[in-house]
């Protein structure tokens, strides 16, 4: 079987921006419902964990408040390729 090779079409570069939502607890549903893996993380704490990892989202969320809620930065590598 022949290899293939990704040829980097452009170089990577940072995206950023941010997660726009009106309370904490926005957080927390936003990553239980955000993607399979941080929902199964979630989902595999015991019931009696989920209120210690609640609050510790609703603790950090708090340094991102603003006038219209919350804004929680994000950044990430965008790349893209073509198969040589």
């Amino acid at each position: 079987m022949p290899s293939t090779q990704l040829v980097l079409a452009r170089p990577k570069r940072r995206v950023r921006g941010e997660w726009r939502v009106a309370t904490p607890g926005d957080l927390v549903e936003g990553f239980r419902r955000g993607t399979v893996r941080t929902a199964a993380l979630i989902g595999a704490q015991s019931a009696s964990a989920l209120p210690a990892i609640e609050a510790a989202i609703v603790c950090a969320g708090a340094a991102y408040r603003d006038r219209d809620g919350f804004a929680v930065p994000l950044v990430a590598i965008l790349a893209s390729g073509v198969r040589g």
